[in-house]
């Protein structure tokens, strides 16, 4: 049987991390070490905090409070979410997951509504702007022939209709 929980274990794509009382790991999927493995290594460079003393610090959070906890936070420029649960006796499991790639993608798409947004604004604007201006421009030629009419018939009109 513990053999089978740990092949499941080593199949999930995302950390899964059970601590013990006084925040000692019982338990550690493969995705989770390697998790930990790249967050420290990132570490090593800005002398941060190693990602298992925040999953720790997570982890006791969780036993204090008997309550699911969630966590988001950056950790050697990954951005993780931790989700911990209470096991009781003290322990807690705690999911660990790196949504950095989904993060980007969102930013991304935020910023491209943004651009389809102010293009349509832009687009509105120019909309307004115009109709007014075709608007003057066609009636200044309609204009421009009646007054040349008026001028003809003027023009052609004898000298006492004139004053």
């Amino acid at each position: 049987e513990r053999d089978a929980l740990a092949d499941t274990l080593a199949l999930l794509e995302d950390g899964l991390v059970v601590f013990g009382d006084h925040g000692r790991v019982l338990v550690e999927n493969a995705a989770a070490r390697r998790l930990s493995d790249e967050a420290n290594a990132a570490n090593e460079e800005a002398s941060a905090v190693p990602l298992h003393e925040t999953l720790k610090a997570v982890s006791c959070e969780c036993s204090k409070s008997n309550e699911r906890v969630e966590r988001s936070f950056s950790l050697g420029g990954r951005q993780l979410f931790v989700r911990a649960y209470p096991a009781g006796h003290g322990r807690s499991v705690l999911w660990v997951r790196d949504v950095t790639e989904e993060r980007d993608k969102e930013v991304r798409r935020l910023q491209s509504e943004k651009l389809a947004s102010i293009g349509m604004m832009a687009a509105g604007v120019a909309h307004e702007i115009n109709n007014p201006a075709s608007f003057v421009l066609a009636n200044v030629d309609a204009l421009a022939t009646v007054f040349k009419l008026v001028e003809e018939k003027l023009e052609s009109a004898p000298e006492a209709a004139r004053r």
